[in-house]
C-alpha cells in the first residue's frame, strides 16, 4: 500500500494464464469451439490448467471468509466485495473527513497549531475515491501561503479559519492547508480553487477561529469538537418574554451544528416571591425547559446560572432565548459559549 491508497485487485499474467502447450489448440491466444462443418479442431481444457483456475478462485473465496458452495455462482463476486470492504477501498470505505483520534491543540494564541489523527479518510471529491491516511501529523502556519499555510491570502482577523488535511497520491505527501472559513460555510472536501499542484484528496478536519492578530485562539479539539475560552454572546438588561432572535456569529462558525454554554442573570430582588428566568431554544417557537430559574425568599442580592448542552443550530450561528422578571430592582442575563461541534 502506497501513501495510504489501496492497490486494485488484479489478476496478473505471473498468476494465471492461458496455456501457452500448442497441443491445446487455442487459436489467437483463446478457446475455440470444434466446427464440423469447417473441420476446426475444439481446443483442449488441460487437468492443470483448470486445477489452477479452480484454486485461484478458492483461494479469494477463503480470504473473504467464504466456505465454497459449488451450487453457488455469485460466490467470486461477493469475496471480492467483502474484501475490498475490509480494505476499506473506494464506495466501502468510511465517509471523506472520518478520522480516528483526531486532536488539535493550542495553549496560547499562535500562528501556527498542529493536528494529528491516527488515520483520516480523505477523498478527491464527495462519493469519489478515497485514500486513507495513517499517523497523520502535520502542522499549518497562518503566516504562510501554500502547503502547510494559507490556500491564498493573509488569515482572517478576528474570523475563523477551515483547515483541510491534504494529500499528493503520486507522491505519496500529505500536508495541512487553511481556507478563510468566516463569510461562507466550509466544505467537507477542499472547494477553494487554489489547491497546491498534485494534491487530489482532501478532508476538513477543523474550523478553529482567529483573534484580532489573525491568530488561533488558544483552544483544544478533539475529533470535530472545540472547546475554547467563554466567548460572551449576550449580556443584557432588557426582559423579552417572547422567542428572541440571537446572532452568535462572532462566538462560532458557520460550521457549527451544535452549541455548550452557560446562562444566567444576577442582580437585586425587591420583595419576597420576585421571580427571574431565562430559557434557550434552538429555533423560533420552541418551548422548553428553563436553563436558570430563581425565585427569591427574601429581599436580597442574587446570581444564578444554569448550563445547555448540545444545543442544535437549524439555522446557521443562530440561537433563541427569553428572559423574564418580576419584582426585581435591577438584573443582568448573560449567555456564554465555551464549546461547539461541527
Amino acid at each position: 500500500m502506497q501513501g495510504g491508497r489501496v492497490p486494485p485487485l488484479i489478476f496478473c499474467g505471473e498468476c494465471m494464464d492461458y496455456p501457452q502447450d500448442a497441443s491445446v489448440g487455442l487459436v489467437d491466444g483463446k478457446f475455440i469451439d470444434e466446427n464440423e462443418a469447417t473441420a476446426q479442431v475444439g481446443s483442449l481444457i488441460p487437468s492443470t490448467w483448470a486445477n489452477a483456475l479452480t484454486d485461484e478462485v478458492l483461494a479469494v473465496q477463503s480470504d473473504a471468509g467464504l466456505e465454497a458452495d459449488e451450487s453457488n455462482h455469485a460466490q467470486l463476486l461477493a469475496a471480492i466485495k467483502l474484501i475490498v470492504a475490509r480494505m476499506g477501498q473506494a464506495s466501502y470505505s468510511s465517509p471523506v473527513g472520518t478520522a480516528r483520534n483526531a486532536r488539535m491543540s493550542v495553549t496560547a494564541a499562535a500562528k501556527t497549531a498542529s493536528f494529528t489523527a491516527d488515520e483520516i479518510i480523505l477523498s478527491a471529491a464527495l462519493g469519489g475515491q478515497t485514500y486513507r491516511l495513517a499517523a497523520f501529523n502535520k502542522t499549518v502556519d497562518l503566516t504562510v501561503v501554500g502547503v502547510g499555510g494559507m490556500d491564498v491570502g493573509a488569515a482572517p482577523a478576528s474570523g475563523f479559519v477551515a483547515v483541510y488535511a491534504i494529500y499528493n497520491p503520486t507522491t505519496g505527501a500529505s500536508a495541512l492547508i487553511a481556507m478563510n472559513a468566516t463569510a461562507a460555510k466550509a466544505p467537507e472536501v477542499y472547494g477553494g480553487g487554489y489547491m497546491p499542484a498534485g494534491y487530489v484528496a482532501s478532508a476538513l478536519v477543523s474550523v478553529w477561529p482567529t483573534n484580532a492578530s489573525s491568530q488561533f485562539v488558544a483552544g483544544y479539539q478533539e475529533d470535530r469538537h472545540f472547546r475554547y475560552m467563554t466567548q460572551v454572546s449576550v449580556l443584557t438588561t432588557a426582559t423579552n418574554s417572547a422567542n428572541t432572535a440571537l446572532s452568535i456569529a462572532g462566538a462560532v462558525p458557520k460550521n457549527a451544528k451544535s452549541i455548550y454554554g452557560n446562562a444566567g442573570f444576577y442582580g437585586t430582588a425587591s420583595a419576597v416571591g420576585a421571580a427571574m428566568q431565562i430559557q434557550v431554544y434552538p429555533f423560533s417557537g420552541a418551548s422548553w425547559n428553563s436553563v436558570a430559574y430563581y425565585v427569591a425568599q427574601s429581599a436580597t442580592l442574587f446570581q444564578i446560572s444554569g448550563t445547555f448542552w448540545d444545543l442544535a443550530l437549524p439555522t446557521s450561528q443562530t440561537m433563541y432565548y427569553t428572559t423574564t422578571s418580576s419584582n426585581v430592582s435591577s438584573i443582568t442575563f448573560s449567555i456564554t459559549i465555551y464549546s461547539y461541534r461541527f
